[in-house]
């Protein structure tokens, strides 16, 4: 896939769809970030069945429903010389539904997943990218990060299992490379990105050196490329770096894959893009929060230079 420019707007949950349709709020969203000179926009996640809903209003891809209007904005952001990719998630023990809640593993108000039930969310994420490539996206992203389901599994902190999907770090990551393959069996050679909450910076949690091996076992698995982000404790802060949250873990990964990798956690401007590039800490920056707070920041700066 080929890119304008190394910034991307990275996913991030506008709270936007009703019963889980984008707005019209929504697409004009879009739109106006495509305008702003991302070389990709990140669809915020949609879930891929309503066991894994996270938030009242968060947008669906679990079924066919919202393909006209998805197809339009994927449309709309390419239009401006953007590629588009949409994230697919399942909220896990996070769900914010009515019913039963289910995770890796027991714990209060929360029940373990079933190898059957699994399967069930394996199959739903490949159909859900099927969806995702017929409406007309360039790729697509599993969300594995900031305490979902599939960062669930990975962390040890949530999975307790005993079974061919715990313990080991390749266990612990049997789900992903289950969905992964059942993507490509769906939907053949088409974008596949994973955000991943490469380490959890706590103790019991994954550790930085995890996040390196769950990385090179990803590729081995098939993506094409690898976004680092926080792990189940979510946006997590470091405070010995002013940005890029996550570049200790990062550039070791891209040291250590062949894949691209992108990394989104406290940018604010083209400078500090261009610093995280230059010192090889990611092959893509994704900034978010200032993208909201000023969506022309990047047009802007361009003109500086």
């Amino acid at each position: 896939m080929k890119l304008k420019n190394r910034i991307v707007l990275p996913a991030m949950a506008r709270e936007k769809s009703i019963d889980g349709r984008p707005t019209k709020e929504l697409f004009s969203y879009y739109e106006n970030m495509a305008k702003s000179g991302f070389s990709l926009i990140i669809l915020e996640h949609a879930y891929v069945l309503k066991s894994g809903k996270a938030s009242p209003n968060q947008m669906a891809i679990d079924e066919d429903y919202d393909k006209d209007i998805l197809s339009e904005i994927a449309k709309t952001i390419k239009k401006y010389d953007c590629k588009a990719l949409m994230q697919i998630s399942h909220a896990g023990n996070k769900a914010k539904i009515e019913g039963d809640v289910f995770g890796p593993s027991a714990k209060e108000n929360v029940k373990e997943l079933s190898k059957a039930e699994i399967k069930t969310i394996v199959d739903a994420f490949a159909k859900a990218a099927r969806r995702v490539k017929e409406m007309g996206f360039d790729g697509v992203e599993v969300h594995s990060a900031h305490g979902y389901l599939l960062n669930q599994f990975y962390s040890p902190l949530e999975n307790k299992r005993e079974d061919e999907y715990g313990e080991s770090l390749e266990n612990r990551l049997r789900i992903h490379k289950e969905i992964i393959e059942a993507i490509r069996k769906e939907i053949g050679d088409f974008q596949i990105f994973l955000r991943l909450g490469a380490a959890d910076y706590t103790e019991g949690g994954n550790t930085e050196e995890d996040g390196v091996k769950a990385a090179k076992l990803l590729e081995s698995y098939g993506i094409d490329a690898i976004d680092i982000s926080g792990g189940v404790l979510g946006f997590l802060k470091h405070p010995e770096v002013e940005y890029g949250y996550f570049s200790s873990v990062s550039k070791k990964i891209k040291d250590s894959v062949k894949i691209p990798v992108m990394m989104t956690g406290g940018v604010k401007n083209l400078k500090q893009c261009e610093d995280l590039l230059n010192r090889g800490v990611c092959d893509l920056v994704g900034v978010g929060r200032q993208s909201l707070k000023n969506p022309a920041w990047l047009l802007e700066d361009m003109k500086k230079e």
